[in-house]
């Protein structure tokens, strides 16, 4: 399962809800789902959600890693749905096979935004980073 920690208000979010519909397209066996951040304050808290989009990746009920923003994917606002799908693939929440959207991948690139990036940073698994506020999206 892929968990996309969102705002309606974030620009970058709706990014991420553009890649996901293609992927859940393609990759059945794999959940894509959606929380909205401001309305569910106990798991931002408890996955220590500081930047949206955030997106928390879940193998046999146990987390296995959190993306957060764009780095992974280039950093840009007009990565190509390949970019989040090996990026999901080193996760294990999705079996990435190359090519397997070529056809839906400029439609991707076109809607996905024409923003100058993000920069933020990465977690890992046992991260202990506690310093961050729900109020810094």
């Amino acid at each position: 399962m892929v968990c996309h920690f969102y705002r309606d208000a974030t620009l970058r979010c709706k990014i991420v809800d553009k890649h996901f519909e293609i992927l859940a397209k393609k990759y059945w066996k794999t959940r894509f789902v959606k929380i909205d951040a401001e309305k569910c304050e106990f798991l931002v808290q408890r996955f220590m959600i500081c930047v949206l989009p955030t997106m928390t990746c879940c193998l046999n009920g146990s987390v296995t890693a959190q993306v957060i923003g764009f780095d992974d994917m280039g950093g840009g606002d007009n990565f190509p749905t390949d970019a989040l799908a090996i990026r999901l693939a080193a996760a294990q929440v999705l079996d990435y096979q190359p090519g397997h959207h070529d056809d839906e991948l400029a439609a991707a690139q076109k809607e996905a935004g024409k923003g100058k990036g993000y920069i933020g940073h990465r977690r890992v698994k046992g991260d202990s980073d506690s310093d961050c506020d729900s109020d810094e999206w």
